[in-house]
C-alpha cells in the first residue's frame, strides 16, 4: 500500500469512487456504509505500513502523547464493525479477506527475510512482491462485485490493477533507490546493481559517494526499469479503455506523462 507522499496515495484514497462508475449502484446507503468500512481499513493499513517499515517517530509519539499502535488497532476494529453491517459473518467476503491478508502478511515476512539474506532477484520476484504488497487494495473491488451488478468482471479489473501495482512499485523503488540503499531495503534494483558489481569486478577505490546509485544510472538499469513501469501503466490504460472508469483513465494518463518526463530526464543525464 502507499504512503501520503507516494503517487498511489490518491488512487487508494479514492479507490471506491474511482471504480464506482463500473457498477450499477442501486443502494446508495449500502454503498456509503461500505465506503466507511473500506476507509477505516485503508487507514489501518497505511498506519500499519509505517510501523512495519519502522517509519515512526517514537520520541514524538511519546512527547505528544499520541499512540499510533492504539490508532491502528482502533481503525481495524472500526473497519470490522462497519463491514459486518454489510457482510454477515458467514459471507464469502470474510474467507476472501482472510486469504488476502494471509498472502499480504506472508510476503512481509519474506521481504524482511530478503533484506537480511539478499538473494538474487528476477523480474518475476519483483512482480510477486508488487502484487502481494498491494493485494489488499483488491478487497474493496471484490466487495463491490458481491454488492452490486458489475459492468466489468472482477478478473478484468484485477488485471488492470495488477499492471498499476507493478508500475507504481517500480517507480517507488527507482525514486527511493538511495533511501532503500541506506536503510538496507533489498529489491530487484539493488540485486541487479550488485550483480553488475560482481560480474564486472567493480571496486569503489576512490570511495565515491553513492557508488551503487551511480552504477544504477550509468549501467542503463534506471532507464530500463522506468520503461518497464511505463509499459505497465500503458497496459493498464489500454485495458481500462474497455470499461467505464473515467477517473482512472485521467489518473493513468497523468501518471504516464510523469513517467515519460522522468525517462527523458534519465536519458539526458546519462548521455
Amino acid at each position: 500500500m502507499k504512503k501520503e507522499n507516494s503517487i498511489g496515495f490518491y488512487l487508494f484514497q479514492n479507490l471506491l469512487l474511482i471504480i464506482s462508475t463500473g457498477y450499477k449502484i442501486d443502494d446508495k446507503k449500502k454503498f456509503s456504509a461500505f465506503q466507511n468500512g473500506v476507509n477505516e481499513f485503508k487507514d489501518f493499513v497505511f498506519l500499519q505500513d509505517g510501523i512495519i517499515d519502522n517509519d515512526i517517530a517514537w520520541v514524538s509519539q511519546f512527547e505528544n502523547n499520541t499512540n499510533i499502535l492504539a490508532q491502528c488497532n482502533q481503525h481495524y476494529k472500526n473497519a470490522i464493525f462497519s463491514l459486518l453491517q454489510i457482510f454477515p459473518s458467514d459471507h464469502l467476503f470474510w474467507e476472501y479477506l482472510a486469504a488476502e491478508e494471509k498472502l499480504y502478511y506472508s510476503y512481509i515476512i519474506k521481504e524482511k527475510f530478503n533484506n537480511i539474506r539478499r538473494p538474487v532477484l528476477e523480474i518475476s520476484d519483483f512482480e510477486e512482491m508488487s502484487y502481494n504488497k498491494h493485494n489488499l487494495a483488491l478487497v474493496p473491488i471484490k466487495g463491490m462485485d458481491w454488492l452490486f451488478e458489475a459492468k466489468a468482471g472482477y478478473d478484468d479489473i484485477k488485471k488492470i490493477f495488477t499492471c498499476i501495482f507493478n508500475g507504481m512499485q517500480m517507480m517507488d523503488d527507482i525514486d527511493d533507490f538511495a533511501k532503500d540503499q541506506a536503510s538496507g531495503q533489498w529489491n530487484l534494483l539493488h540485486s541487479n546493481v550488485k550483480k553488475i558489481i560482481t560480474d564486472e569486478n567493480l571496486v569503489n577505490d576512490e570511495n565515491l559517494n553513492r557508488f551503487e546509485e551511480r552504477i544504477f544510472y550509468a549501467s542503463g538499469l534506471c532507464e530500463k526499469y522506468s520503461l518497464y513501469a511505463l509499459e505497465q501503466y500503458n497496459n493498464a490504460l489500454i485495458n481500462s479503455e474497455k470499461f467505464d472508469f473515467p477517473e482512472l483513465k485521467i489518473w493513468l494518463t497523468q501518471i504516464i506523462e510523469e513517467v515519460q518526463e522522468s525517462i527523458k530526464l534519465v536519458q539526458k543525464i546519462t548521455q
